[in-house]
């Protein structure tokens, strides 16, 4: 770092950098700005507004505390809205807007909840990449606390988004078990008792969205690793995470899994395809639909038998929609019973 033509020794920088650090702390603490030593308080400043014009992330994210320590609302507004600021600045200062926006959600004026809740939405994003899951799960609980008594149409789509983006994201990473409470604060959303027809449209909307934004083939690929896990804990979470979501990503590759030389999986992905088959019946019942359309599955062209993959597929397949006995797969097994290769027959 250069400061008046010269550089300055790491040394300094570091001192420099502990004294703010140490300043921050202090403001935090409920000291006010008067109560700091003006030089030592005015050399750290000086240097870091200097480097953070120069474009030092660090410098920035020490900025943004100071900021933060003295006026939260001002850091959101501004130095926040920068996504890799936000990923470096100190997370005491993000847990103040945080509480701040929390706060906001019991406002009586729908405008501020929305704002309050559309920042949280970024905010809790945040709290997942920093693995802070104690701020992640008061978030997620916050915002399913208000949404039975929530009247704007706007705030309650917006709050189901912000659950649905959370889940995503933390079983991408991996943490099961507070992804969990997001996929319980989603199926309490559907049970939900709304009389405004503007609400239960909101809700039928923000679900569907929300689905959408959980159902990634990498959220698919967690899933089905904790699935087949010998891990006997990280196969439950898994189940109980496959069972509350209906994800066509994870559907498919459990079905893919027919095709493994290991009979143990397949016979895991047969118990577990069955255990979620009420809730997944649309994925098993398309699949089978498939073997009547020869874009979709080519056959021998003499014998009209589908190719290994598909039967093996198939046959399983159709043992689960038949021990599970739904109506909603009649008509399907209807049709295949006149299928041109007779082992589906």
């Amino acid at each position: 770092t250069v400061m008046g033509g010269t550089a300055a020794p790491p040394e300094d920088t570091t001192l420099e950098n502990i004294i703010f650090n140490e300043r921050v702390d202090r403001l935090e603490r409920g000291d006010t700005i008067r109560d700091l030593p003006d030089e030592e308080l005015g050399l750290a400043f000086k240097k870091v507004i200097q480097e953070s014009m120069s474009g030092v992330d660090k410098q920035r994210g020490l900025l943004a505390s100071f900021v933060a320590a003295l006026d939260p609302g001002i850091l959101e507004k501004g130095i926040l809205a920068r996504r890799d600021i936000q990923k470096e600045i100190a997370w005491s200062a993000l847990r103040k807007i945080i509480r701040l926006r929390l706060g906001e959600l019991d406002s009586t004026d729908e405008d501020v909840r929305l704002e309050a809740t559309d920042r949280l939405l970024d905010l809790v994003i945040t709290g997942i990449e920093r693995n802070k899951d104690n701020t992640v799960v008061q978030i997620i609980d916050m915002i399913s606390r208000r949404l039975p008594i929530e009247t704007s149409p706007d705030t309650l789509y917006t709050s189901i988004i912000l659950i649905g983006a959370a889940c995503e994201a933390l079983i991408s990473r991996g943490r099961f078990s507070t992804a969990e409470l997001a996929a319980e604060s989603l199926e309490k959303t559907r049970a939900l008792d709304l009389t405004m027809p503007e609400l239960v449209s909101a809700r039928r909307r923000a679900l569907a969205e929300a689905l959408r934004r959980i159902d990634t083939p990498e959220v698919g690929e967690k899933l089905v690793d904790s699935l087949l896990s010998y891990n006997e804990i990280v196969a439950r979470q898994g189940e109980t995470l496959a069972g509350k979501l209906v994800l066509r990503n994870m559907t498919t590759k459990l079905l893919d899994i027919f095709n493994e030389p290991d009979r143990h999986q397949r016979a895991r992905a047969f118990r577990v395809l069955k255990k979620i088959g009420a809730r997944v019946a649309p994925v098993l019942i398309g699949r089978l639909r498939r073997l009547q359309m020869a874009y979709e599955t080519p056959r021998e062209p003499e014998t009209q038998r589908l190719m290994e993959e598909d039967w093996f597929v198939a046959r399983n397949v159709i043992q689960i929609l038949g021990e599970l006995r739904l109506p909603e797969s009649v008509e399907t097994l209807r049709r295949l019973t006149g299928d041109p290769d007779e082992r589906i027959r």
